[in-house]
């Protein structure tokens, strides 16, 4: 009978040592977008972000009652980025910015900046990619907040040029962004899918419609390899 004992308990610290060793992976990621447009070009600011979870199997189990409760776990990875989306009637162009945290967009003398919420770094959006603020950027941007009377917002029309959108998917799910370049009117439709999972739905003068950026939000289990892909270290 001890021999018995000994031999399953054997067996059962083998087996919690298979699962104690064997990991899980899951990703979550969201974001959210801020439009801007003058006279002849849009610029689509998306914020975006992906946690990473890392288990063993024995771990698992813990973490599924924990939401039950709505606990929270802490995240063993995390990655920031940001996509510019340049738009004109007759093209569309994208950029991505990786390890970037960006705060809220503004704009001043015809540029847009936003201040990096890691490193406290303010940054100016030019043709293709951000470059860091000068001294005389800093400048025109502080004069511009706080100038009298304050822009409105967070949406406006027309301040010096520019029509601004915030929180581009924080509204109902469809909504319909119309903006008019040189003339012509596009739009761009906001999609929300099982509450986490959005899309970019761009509509062209002449009607046809064009599916510009997509993100899978919901937690998704993922293998090993894409989830060292996701959280790769520059």
């Amino acid at each position: 009978m001890l021999k018995t004992t000994l031999g399953w308990s054997v067996v059962l610290i083998i087996i919690l040592g298979l699962f104690g060793s064997i990991n899980l992976f899951y990703i979550r990621a969201g974001g959210d977008g801020t439009l801007f447009w003058n006279a002849g070009t849009a610029y689509l600011f998306l914020n975006l972000g992906s946690v990473g979870y890392r288990m063993s199997y024995l771990q698992f189990l813990p973490e599924v009652v924990r939401e039950t409760f709505q606990g929270v776990r802490e995240p063993s990875d995390q990655r920031f980025s940001e996509v510019v989306f340049v738009i004109t009637p007759g093209y569309i162009s994208h950029y991505t910015t990786d390890g970037m945290q960006a705060g809220d967009y503004n704009t001043s003398n015809g540029n847009v900046y936003t201040r990096d919420l890691t490193t406290g770094d303010l940054w100016k959006w030019s043709v293709n990619q951000f470059q860091q603020a000068t001294a005389q950027d800093r400048v025109n941007l502080m004069k511009t907040l706080t100038k009298t009377p304050p822009t409105p917002g967070p949406d406006y029309d027309d301040i010096d040029g520019w029509h601004k959108r915030c929180c581009f998917f924080s509204r109902k799910n469809g909504y319909n962004y119309v903006i008019n370049l040189n003339g012509q009117t596009l739009s761009l439709v906001a999609r929300r899918e099982m509450l986490a999972d959005l899309s970019i739905e761009l509509v062209r003068p002449d009607g046809t419609k064009q599916t510009i950026w997509q993100l899978v939000g919901h937690p998704r289990k993922v293998s090993r390899s894409e989830y060292q892909q996701v959280f790769a270290k520059n």
